[in-house]
């Protein structure tokens, strides 16, 4: 099983700037979190209406947003949750959604916690 948030994802962006490495994963980390909770309300709201199309474009993004910060198992259940949609598998979106929130606030958590510490 992938980890909820591998933080050596985050180093490939320190390279980048390797004498600000640490302001740019500040940057990225607070970005992040300042985002996320309303893309999540949407993602759930998606999710209750049952509209496949919404939660196909909203999973895609948001799984991009987790994967760039090395949270692995957020960006896989999103993966699965926007390919469900394509399909407009509502029932196999209800077994994922059953899983996303515990994920999906521990993954918080850790970002957080990583931000705090860098």
């Amino acid at each position: 099983m992938r980890m909820i948030f591998n933080a050596e994802r985050l180093s490939d962006w320190k390279s980048l700037d390797p004498i600000g490495g640490d302001k740019i994963i500040q940057e990225l980390v607070e970005l992040f979190l300042s985002t996320q909770a309303d893309k999540y309300q949407e993602l759930k709201k998606s999710f209750q209406s049952r509209n496949c199309g919404q939660l196909h474009k909203l999973s895609h993004s948001f799984k991009s947003d987790f994967g760039n910060l090395g949270a692995e198992r957020m960006f896989d259940l999103l993966n699965q949750i926007e390919l469900s949609a394509t399909k407009e598998d509502l029932i196999k979106i209800e077994s994922l959604f059953k899983n996303l929130e515990s994920i999906y606030e521990e993954t918080i958590n850790q970002i957080t916690q990583y931000g705090k510490k860098n």
